[in-house]
């Protein structure tokens, strides 16, 4: 099993790929693990050295007591990348993990080299429900919110047709350690990142879906005024879920206008906005299986 000591605590993470290649971080959502990134680790693979871990309180890392916070599990994955040896990285965050994406990039800028933010936020306005869901899986544990999370991670389509996507991320979510859960709740209830968004100069990439409960359109949309400094920016018109919507190949499409062209893009849009990147730094052709990056390692 792959584990490290560092920023404090042991973490469970998984690299693929060479190592010649370009390191490419991905964080994942509230609730899972670094198994939500399989797919795309797979895609990925011919053009990046693909790192995955465990988040603090998820999967294979250790689960301290207490309430974290954004900045907390962000130095978590610079500890990581510098047990590593990774000194600069690309990343794509998913929910929380766009919101340590966010800081990252912000905060750490001359380790980032692109980001794309999916399905995120920069700011929790209403704090009481993510407090409310610390409470009871501390009290009650994690099969009190069990159908809660579901609801919010896939349609309703989705889970009356239970494939084994909704199983995998189910059983992903209830072993989850409730200590953990709940410390990673008071950083997602405390976020408020809007007003380092100026900071960040890496190229980068919004990702939207029109049947995202937890972070939609509108809470996206705070990320417009913020006066990115970057390359590339790119709202995804409305896709159909924030994480899978079952169909692999859904015939529904978005398009994305970013660069030169126009990128054709379908659900689930985890892995759209992983095989979809910024075309100022990759040669972006018209069908998304045909994206050929150009990324240095400088």
């Amino acid at each position: 099993m792959p584990l490290i000591h560092a920023g404090g605590l042991r973490q469970y993470y998984r690299i693929d790929g060479r190592d010649d290649q370009p390191a490419l971080l991905l964080l994942h959502s509230l609730g899972c693990d670094h198994a939500q990134w399989d797919a795309q680790a797979a895609d990925f693979q011919p053009y990046f050295r693909v790192l995955r871990y465990d988040l603090r309180g998820h999967g294979g890392t250790d689960a301290p007591d207490g309430e974290y916070t954004i900045e907390l599990l962000a130095r978590d994955a610079l500890a990581l990348a510098d047990g590593l040896g990774i000194e600069r990285f690309a990343l794509c965050g998913l929910s929380l993990g766009g919101m340590i994406g966010q800081w990252l990039a912000a905060r750490a800028p001359e380790r980032v080299t692109h980001v794309v933010l999916a399905n995120t936020s920069s700011r929790y306005p209403d704090p009481s429900p993510m407090e409310a869901r610390r409470k009871i899986v501390l009290q009650q544990g994690m099969a009190a919110v069990e159908d809660t999370v579901m609801q919010r991670f896939f349609t309703v389509e989705t889970l009356a047709a239970n494939p084994p996507a909704v199983a995998r991320i189910r059983r992903v979510l209830r072993a989850t350690d409730p200590a953990g859960y709940a410390g990673c709740c008071a950083a997602v209830r405390d976020l408020d990142q809007t007003s380092m968004l100026a900071a960040i100069r890496a190229p980068a990439m919004i990702v939207v879906g029109d049947r995202d409960v937890s972070t939609p359109g509108k809470a996206t949309e705070m990320f417009l005024p913020a006066g990115f400094r970057t390359r590339v920016w790119s709202i995804f018109p409305p896709l159909i879920s924030p994480m899978w919507n079952g169909r692999d190949r859904s015939p529904r499409r978005s398009h994305a206008s970013y660069g030169p062209g126009r990128m054709t893009c379908s659900p689930p849009v985890s892995r759209s906005a992983a095989r979809s990147w910024a075309a100022s730094t990759w040669t972006v052709q018209r069908r998304p299986q045909r994206i050929s990056p150009a990324i240095s390692k400088s």
